[in-house]
Order: C-alpha cells, then sequence, then structure tokens
C-alpha cells in the first residue's frame, strides 16, 4: 500500500517548515487520500511538511514554496475539478510571478476511459515548468486503480531525501473502503412520469445509523451491479457456465459473481484495449488503436461483448479477467436535506438506455438502481462530500442553473432553507426536452412558489418550440436581473452536463457584457465570483 511504500525508502531527515509542501486539488476524495497519507508519514517520522487543500491555498506563498508534491484529479473532459479550479486560473494568469526558487513533482490522477486522461496534472506540469520551476521527479499519471503508480512516486521522490535503514517500528497505514460505506435500505421507488424518455426515478433510501450525515450539495457513491443480460450474454460467449470457478486479484469466485459484482464490463477504456492487445494478439485491434479518432468512436459505443465479438480470443479464463478493472462506483448528487428527511436519502437517477449495434445497452447503475432492486433491499454508499458547492451560510440570494437530473442538489437546497426557516431569495432556472413530462418536482416547486419561498423560477423546454430554447438563453433574456441578483451578493450555483456549464457561463459573460461594457469586464467579473467562492459548478 501507500503508506507502506513510503515507510521503507524514507528516513529522519528534517526539513525546514516550508522546505515541502503537499498540495491537492479533488473531487472524488483519492487525491486528498495519497497528499494525507504522504504528510502522516512524513509527521510520523518529524518532518515538518505541510498539507494544503487547493480550494483553500495561498496562491501568494507559491513563488516561496522550496519543494511542492502536487497530487490533482482531472473532472469530466479534462476540466479541473471544482477544487482546483481557483489555483488553476491563478496558475495560468498572465500576471503569474516566476517560480526559478520551486522544485516540483506532479501525481496526475484520472480515467483512462476519457480521452483527456489526467489532463489537469499535464497542464498545471508543464505550467509549472514554464514558469521556471524545476521538475524535480517526473509526472505520473494514475488511473482509477492508483495506490501501486502513487505509492512509487512518493517513495521515489522521498527517497532523495532517505539516510539510514529504513524504521523497522512504523505502522502498516491503509485506505479501508469498507468503513467509509454505510448500508442503505430502499424505501422507495418511482418514475417521476412514466411517459419521459429517458425515464428518470426518484429513490428513498433510509440509513440506520447514527454516524450517517450529508450536507445539500454533495453526492453519494454506489458500487453498482452489471445488468443481468449482459452478463448472461458474456458468459454465453466465453462457452463457460456461471458456477465455473475464476480467480480475480489473488480471489476465487464463480464467473457469474465475477461478471456481475466485481469488475467494469458496461465500459471499456484505451488501458482495457491495451492489456486485451497484450494477450490477444490481435492485429485488427492493433490496427484500432493506432487510429486515435476510430478507437475513441470504439470507447464511446461498446461494451466488454463488443469487445470480445468484435476481436475473438480463446484463452484462459482467470488472464482474461485480470485485463479487467474493477468495478467503479458512480456518483449521484444527493436531492434531499436530512433536516428535512431525517435517517433518509432522496436520489434522482435517470435510467441510461441505449440501441448500440443492435443491443439494448444498460447503464450499471442506473439499471441497477432503477430496475433490479427492491424496497427492502440493501445496498451500499459512501458521501463524498462538495465543500464547493455549499449554500451560503447568510441569507444571501441564490441562483440556481439547473438542466435534467441536474436540478436534484436545488431540491436538497430549498428542503434545508425550509427547515433552517433561512428567507434566503432563490431563483430557479430549469431546463429540459419537454414540460408535460419532463418538469420534476413540478409541484414542489410550484408550492415554494407560492408561498414566497421560492422567489422566482424560469424554465427552458428545448423540444416545446420551433425554436430550441436552453437555461442559457433565458439567462441572457434576463441579464439586467441577472445582474442585479449578483450587485445584491447573489451566489450563482450551475448543475449538469459540462456543455451545459460551458454554455452557462458563456451566457453569464454575454448577459454582463450588455451591462459591463467592454466584454472583457464581464470575464473579470465571473472570475471575481469565483474567487469570492460566489461561482459554484458540479458538472458531470
Amino acid at each position: 500500500m501507500l503508506t507502506t511504500a513510503i515507510k521503507k525508502i524514507f528516513g529522519k531527515k528534517k526539513l525546514s517548515p516550508t522546505e515541502l509542501t503537499v498540495l491537492f486539488g479533488g473531487h472524488s476524495g483519492n487525491s486528498e487520500f495519497i497528499a494525507k497519507e504522504s504528510f502522516k508519514y512524513f509527521k510520523q517520522n518529524g518532518i515538518n511538511a505541510r498539507l494544503a487543500d487547493m480550494s483553500k491555498y495561498n496562491f501568494d506563498r507559491l513563488p516561496e514554496e522550496n519543494f511542492l508534491l502536487v497530487v490533482v484529479s482531472t473532472h469530466g473532459e479534462g476540466e479541473p475539478p471544482s477544487e482546483a479550479r481557483k489555483f488553476y486560473r491563478r496558475l495560468f494568469a498572465n500576471d503569474t510571478p516566476d517560480l526559478k526558487k520551486l522544485r516540483f513533482s506532479v501525481c496526475a490522477l484520472g480515467d483512462s476511459s476519457y480521452e483527456k486522461f489526467c489532463q489537469t496534472g499535464k497542464e498545471i506540469d508543464q505550467r509549472l515548468e514554464e514558469l521556471g520551476a524545476s521538475r524535480f521527479l517526473e509526472r505520473v499519471d494514475c488511473d482509477v486503480e492508483f495506490n501501486q503508480t502513487a505509492a512509487q512516486w512518493v517513495s521515489t521522490f522521498l527517497g532523495k531525501y532517505r539516510s539510514g535503514k529504513p524504521k523497522n517500528t512504523a505502522a502498516n497505514i491503509q485506505r479501508n473502503n469498507n468503513k467509509e460505506y454505510f448500508g442503505a435500505t430502499v424505501k422507495n421507488r418511482y418514475a417521476l412520469d412514466k411517459t419521459a424518455e429517458p425515464l428518470v426515478y426518484h429513490l428513498v433510501l433510509t440509513v440506520d445509523d447514527k454516524n450517517f450525515n450529508y450536507l445539500p450539495g454533495d453526492s453519494v457513491s454506489i458500487v453498482p451491479q452489471n445488468p443481468a443480460a449482459l452478463v448472461s450474454a458474456l458468459i454465453e460467449k466465453l462457452g463457460s457456465t456461471p458456477e465455473n470457478q475464476v480467480t480475480y486479484k489473488d480471489k476465487n469466485y464463480t464467473l457469474e459473481e465475477l461478471l456481475t459484482k466485481r469488475i467494469e464490463i458496461t465500459t471499456i477504456s484505451k488501458r482495457l484495449l491495451e492489456r486485451y492487445l497484450k494477450i490477444s494478439k490481435n492485429p485488427e485491434l492493433k490496427k484500432l488503436l493506432s487510429d486515435e479518432k476510430k478507437f475513441r468512436n470504439y470507447l464511446e459505443t461498446s461494451d466488454a461483448i463488443d469487445l470480445l465479438t468484435d476481436f475473438p480470443w480463446k484463452g484462459n479464463l482467470d488472464e482474461l479477467s485480470e485485463i479487467f478493472r474493477p468495478i467503479q462506483p458512480r456518483l449521484y448528487s444527493v436531492a434531499s436535506s436530512i433536516k428535512s428527511n431525517p435517517d433518509e436519502l432522496h436520489l434522482m437517477v435517470k435510467l441510461i438506455c441505449l440501441q448500440v449495434h443492435e443491443r439494448t445497452r444498460l447503464g450499471a447503475c442506473s439499471s441497477y438502481l432503477n430496475q433490479w432492486i427492491k424496497p427492502g433491499t440493501r445496498i451500499k454508499l459512501k458521501v463524498i462530500p462538495n465543500k464547493a458547492f455549499r449554500l451560503p451560510k447568510s441569507n444571501q440570494p441564490i441562483i440556481m442553473i439547473g438542466a435534467g437530473t441536474g436540478i436534484a442538489p436545488f431540491r436538497a437546497f430549498m428542503q434545508e432553507l425550509v427547515a433552517e426557516n433561512q428567507n434566503n431569495p432563490a431563483w430557479l432556472i430549469f431546463g429540459e426536452k419537454h414540460a408535460h413530462r419532463d418538469f420534476f418536482y413540478q409541484e414542489e416547486w410550484q408550492d415554494l412558489f407560492d408561498k414566497s419561498t421560492l422567489t422566482r423560477f424560469d424554465v427552458a423546454f428545448s423540444r416545446d418550440s420551433a425554436k430550441k430554447i436552453y437555461v442559457q438563453h433565458q439567462l441572457e433574456k434576463h441579464a439586467i436581473l441577472f445582474y442585479e441578483w449578483l450587485e445584491s451578493g447573489a451566489h450563482v450555483y450551475v448543475c449538469g452536463s459540462v456543455k451545459m456549464g460551458h454554455d452557462v457561463r458563456k451566457a453569464a459573460i454575454s448577459s454582463l457584457s450588455e451591462v459591463l461594457q467592454p466584454g472583457a469586464k464581464a470575464v473579470a467579473y465571473i472570475e471575481k465570483l469565483e474567487e469570492d467562492d460566489r461561482w459554484h459548478e458540479d458538472l458531470y
């Protein structure tokens, strides 16, 4: 494990208070985990290191840093995570001072199934060098299975300070994911509108644990099970049986359990294709991997059964199973306030159901939650705090801009305000396809508006008129009102797809440009909102 690897290499030499800073930024908790494991070990060995969160880091001290270890994840399609955005923007500003004194190394975290794998870490690594800093150790790029790579990076870096023999009394510190998960019971589940395409479900989960807590703006991580039809098809494609014994990461499973609960089969990644090529030696797969555009398209439209169908290989099941990564948790925004619904957690989950290659492809977690489990079923979930998407501490106005299931955290926001008897002026801008079937929680929003808890709401249903209207158009339509709310201290919250988030930002700049001529002032205005923690994004 990470800490163990560090212990074997690190010695007792003390550094000055500012000699080594471990700086982290990310949303899932992995970057923070790696940074904290390193920092904890340093403290145990008398090292005067600092641990710093990018979202709170004082950028003015960067030119005075001596050694900087950066651990940062990448969000969506190559975007910096919200927790790192402020640091990222300052780093890439035109007036950033030179960093000739600084020596650094970057540990970039990402998911190789995305095209821009570890993009934020790569960009920070390059920018630090451009500013005159010296790369003390080459950047490492960590996939979702990061322990070994991160441990090697940390131990190699720290090995440069190594003196004497390793301490034999070092503790064995490792992450225990089981302790982070809570058991939850499905209390209720129903489609918000049975005519919607795709269907969107409301789930009510109960958690009977005194330590369970969450805040509006948080997400929950749920480890799914793969669709039964896909599992059966794969077993048939492999010419095997459900009871066949398979070894995966030194543990024995039946083939059915392995495919259902242990490995990722609804999506594939470049790394998986490369591993499969190594064992299959398939020339057609080698040809595909040499064409960037074609293999990226293949990743977006294919799953494990496509891989085995398109590039057949008859080999050992144990060898084949080892190339697959463990099944990955999926994140969902919390759609409730625990103060309004004690011991409950509400989610809204869109069913992913696509027709690809003449087959119906289901999302692993959305089908698991919406089709396979029933009321009374026990599942495990972990709360993922989102400190960058919190309600203001005072009664400042809030502007909530969401599309589709991006409305979920705003339902939680409003429940929290009602439970706390707070009277923040609240403006909702919501968008979907059709008003008659996609206006999620419409009666709740109307009730909040009638009671003046919700000050204003504007909607954009893109398929209900000849000209498509989206949330950003509502922002531009009410440009002056938008500016007035901002001038009164409003916080802006944007939740939805990465593309939607970009469009909203452009619309905000366009709207403010009407009031703040020229346009450059509008850009600076938005950046100042971010600097003051008044512009919040939760994009996926």
